[in-house]
């Protein structure tokens, strides 16, 4: 019955679904193509999708097809206490429709990608372990009840270097009502420039 009522909360306190997954497609993007001016997640650190530009040929991305499928309710719920304390600023809607909307996967056939960008969406089984390649794992994305804030969590693979971190996006009219990267909390991976909402290392 306490199942039941936690779960019906969640619900309906969920974003407009149609817009919530155009708005996933774009902080996917944010995080993986755009610098930030705030924090450096785990892309920013990859120096084959930082110097696309000079490849002369298309960068070569993989994400994974599918969302995370071990992102059980408990365990979420279990690491987000530690998560909220250090992402100073996010509102609580945007943690509780992270967990809402991780208590199944989903599949991933689309993002927003620069033209010198080549993505291919492949089971994570399928991933390359070359050198030169980049791949990433996404949970599905919390929003906040006026698509304000978002968060997610990412596994990425640079070679032969890899990461996890939590992510948070905000977006303002400041920097043009576009997403980007306000704070990290990095799991494992590089630990340097990693920095959270309210500007503290």
């Amino acid at each position: 019955m306490f199942c039941a009522s936690f779960l019906s909360l969640f619900v309906i306190a969920r974003p407009n679904p149609t817009r919530a997954e155009q708005e996933q497609k774009a902080v996917f993007s944010s995080y993986l193509f755009e610098y930030p001016l705030i924090a450096r997640p785990l892309p920013t650190l990859c120096r084959y999708l930082q110097e696309r530009d000079n490849l002369g040929t298309p960068a070569k991305l993989v994400v994974s097809n599918r969302t995370f499928t071990r992102l059980p309710a408990l365990l979420v719920v279990a690491d987000l206490p530690e998560q909220q304390f250090h992402a100073n600023g996010v509102p609580f809607s945007t943690f509780r429709d992270f967990i809402a909307q991780n208590l199944s996967p989903e599949n991933i056939s689309s993002i927003f990608a620069p033209s010198n960008v080549q993505v291919a969406f492949l089971p994570k089984s399928l991933h390359s372990n070359e050198d030169d390649a980049v791949s990433v794992t996404f949970s599905r994305a919390g929003f906040d009840r006026e698509f304000s804030w978002a968060m997610f969590y990412s596994e990425l693979s640079c070679g032969t270097e890899s990461g996890k971190e939590y992510v948070y996006l905000t977006r303002d009219w400041k920097h043009g009502q576009k997403w980007y990267v306000a704070g990290v909390d990095r799991l494992s991976g590089s630990k340097t420039t990693k920095r959270v909402p309210n500007g503290e290392n």
